[in-house]
C-alpha cells in the first residue's frame, strides 16, 4: 500500500491564498487595533499592522525584509528540483516556509506592513503565514537532524 503525498502546489498556493483571503477579510471587516473576542481572555481576532519582523522587532526595515524574502524565494526556486527527491519533511517544510514568506511579502509590498490577526493574549499577534514559516522551519530542522534520506527512500519504495 502506498501513501499519497499532498500536492506540493496545493500546499504552497493553499498557504498563500488562504493567508491572503484571511488578511483581506480582516482588513475589510475590522479597524486597525480592533479586537473581537472569540474565547474571551484566551483567543481574539485582533487587527494589527506589523511593520517589523517577529514580535515587531526591527520596525522600519521594510525594504530589507522585502529583499530578504525575495532572495529566500529565489534560492528555494533554484534548489526545488533537488528537494523533491529528498526527505518529505525537508520538501514540505521548505514549501510551507516559502508559502508563508510569500504571504507576508505580498503584505509588505502592497500594505507596507504585515497584517496580523491571531491573538492568544499571551503571545504577540500573528497570522497564518507566520504559522507556516514556523512549522516549515521546524520541519526543516527535524529533517536536517533526524531524517536519514536513505531510510526515507527505502520506505517510499515499499
Amino acid at each position: 500500500m502506498s501513501k499519497r503525498r499532498v500536492s506540493p502546489g496545493l500546499l504552497f498556493w493553499g498557504i498563500v491564498l488562504t493567508d491572503q483571503l484571511l488578511k483581506i477579510a480582516v482588513q475589510n471587516l475590522m479597524r486597525v487595533r480592533e479586537s473581537i473576542p472569540v474565547w474571551p481572555q484566551v483567543f481574539h481576532i485582533t487587527y494589527v499592522q506589523n511593520i517589523g519582523a517577529a514580535f515587531g522587532m526591527f520596525g522600519g526595515a521594510r525594504y530589507f525584509f522585502i529583499v530578504t524574502a525575495l532572495v529566500l524565494l529565489f534560492v528555494v526556486a533554484l534548489i526545488y528540483p533537488r528537494l523533491r527527491r529528498r526527505s518529505a519533511w525537508l520538501h514540505y517544510g521548505v514549501l510551507a516556509m516559502a508559502g508563508g514568506t510569500l504571504g507576508n511579502l505580498i503584505d509588505r509590498i502592497y500594505n507596507g506592513a504585515v497584517i496580523d490577526y491571531l491573538d492568544f493574549r499571551v503571545w504577540p499577534v500573528f497570522n497564518l503565514a507566520d504559522i507556516a514559516i514556523v512549522i516549515g522551519t521546524f520541519a526543516i530542522v527535524y529533517a536536517s537532524l533526524f531524517v536519514n534520506n536513505a531510510d526515507e527512500q527505502r520506505i517510499k519504495r515499499n
